[in-house]
């Protein structure tokens, strides 16, 4: 019931499916490392996220990679971490920009396309 009350207090509702979805990847195994660098454990100098790679990227491991590079603003690398570390529905509204939890959702659409084979035809109604 909680959960509920949380839901009708909320003035922003994309980062529900925002942690839905985190939720869902998390319990089929392809959850993101969100609280260091994917590649060395650093948890400092977090610069990028890479889809690919499963998680964060520290600046030193960003200069080292070909071919990678910075496609989410810090705002949206805070919003996916929030995401996969939310256990309510109720978000700090500091965090919530509309335009940067769309981008995110599609970000996580194109990534379940293209890693699971799966299409979520109902995030298209967030792209159109």
């Amino acid at each position: 019931m909680a959960r509920i009350v949380e839901l009708k207090e909320t003035k922003d509702i994309f980062h529900i499916p925002l942690i839905y979805i985190a939720n869902v990847l998390k319990v089929v195994g392809y959850g993101f490392e969100v609280n260091q660098c994917v590649f060395c454990g650093s948890k400092k100098n977090i610069q990028a996220f890479s889809f690919d790679d499963g998680g964060f990227v520290c600046g030193d491991c960003l200069n080292e990679m070909e071919g990678l590079e910075r496609t989410l603003s810090v705002s949206q690398m805070q919003l996916i971490r929030i995401a996969f570390k939310a256990n309510t529905y109720k978000i700090d509204e500091k965090y919530l920009n509309a335009d940067h939890e769309k981008f995110v959702l599609i970000k996580f659409k194109e990534f379940i396309r293209d890693a699971l084979g799966i299409n979520l035809s109902s995030l298209s109604l967030i792209s159109d």
